[in-house]
């Protein structure tokens, strides 16, 4: 879908997609979602044959050492890839697009609270979309976030440099 998307809105110059395992180099297990035949996501495990690219190594080999704008939805992983981006979010002070999820961040040992922390360190202000629907009709109402647990289980954060 997003490689349709991409091809449809004539921006296949302005956007490179990758298929990859990022993180920070640890080793990694598939896991698939049952019932759904397009998701997966994957699990920390030491005996696994996959190991997590390093997420900023990745952006740089590919010459995207400074993007202006960063999105992360990713089953979950959205904190180990930040966490894996700290030089770039420090250095680039990108715009981040996060998709929170409670239920998917717990998976991989994190919490919504965690998704607010780490970049409020680097001084970013948080907005959740506050608009009706999604996918056809998407109306984006940003509204600030002073604690990012008003945002619910689930919603898309926009966080941007202060």
């Amino acid at each position: 879908m997003l490689q349709a998307n991409v091809r449809e809105n004539g921006l296949s110059h302005k956007i490179e997609m990758l298929r990859a395992v990022v993180g920070d180099g640890c080793p990694m297990r598939r896991v698939e979602v049952e019932g759904n035949t397009g998701a997966a996501y994957y699990l920390f495990d030491e005996g696994a044959e996959v190991t997590a690219e390093g997420a900023y190594a990745l952006l740089c080999e590919r010459g995207f050492g400074r993007p202006n704008f960063v999105k992360l939805d990713i089953e979950g992983m959205e904190l180990v890839v930040l966490r894996a981006l700290e030089s770039l979010i420090m250095e680039s002070r990108p715009k981040l697009y996060i998709e929170v999820a409670s239920e998917l961040l717990a998976r991989c040992f994190a919490m919504t609270l965690d998704i607010h922390n780490y970049p409020s360190r680097f001084d970013y202000r948080f907005y959740r979309n506050n608009g009706e629907g999604n996918y056809s009709n998407d109306v984006f109402v940003n509204r600030e976030l002073r604690n990012i647990e008003d945002g619910a289980a689930f919603f898309d954060l926009l966080a941007l440099p202060a």
